[in-house]
């Protein structure tokens, strides 16, 4: 699938506004994609227990925004999920959705089983998580102090985010 500049996606009633799984590919280049309430706006799994059957992302641009809900905790923007599926982010904006109440918003970023996620840029609105032996880099320069990552890419763009972990999730701090 490949999102380019002026395209829009709305999520359908109690769906994901894009939903990729077992190697598939996602290009986004610009545009939008909007969740469905408590749904995440984009979810790239891998729907099988092997290496042989990741998907893959490159995200270049666009804006990507968890749903809002009227009920409970908003959707994650970026739902990555399974063995081997890898997002490379080289930009873009990533807004985790409105929740219900003040700490109940979705996740900018959520990483889980085996999964990995490489940010080179992008503008990241909400807590990013990474969870059962996923892994998390960020290029450029950044300093962690506990949970917080501050500091700046190499485009000069600037870093202020909560990842939490869990599981064994890990956070790669890489100085480019």
């Amino acid at each position: 699938l490949i999102l380019e500049n002026g395209g829009d996606i709305f999520a359908a009633e109690d769906w994901p506004g894009i939903r990729l799984v077992t190697s598939s590919t996602f290009n986004m280049k610009g545009g939008a994609v909007h969740g469905w309430q408590d749904k995440p706006a984009v979810e790239l799994h891998n729907g099988q227990s092997s290496d042989e059957t990741a998907s893959l992302a490159k995200i270049y641009g666009g804006t990507i925004v968890g749903g809002k809900s009227s009920d409970g905790v908003g959707g994650d923007a970026f739902y990555v999920h399974g063995f081997g599926t890898q997002a490379d982010i080289y930009g873009g904006i990533f807004i985790g959705g409105t929740g219900q109440e003040d700490n109940m918003d979705g996740m900018s970023i959520a990483v889980q089983n085996f999964a990995s996620v490489h940010i080179y840029s992008g503008s990241f609105q909400g807590e990013m998580e990474v969870g059962t032996g996923s892994s998390i880099a960020f290029y450029g320069c950044f300093l962690q102090k506990g949970v917080s990552i501050i500091g700046e890419f190499v485009d000069g763009s600037e870093l202020d985010v909560v990842v939490k972990t869990k599981n064994d999730g890990k956070v790669s701090l890489i100085a480019v």
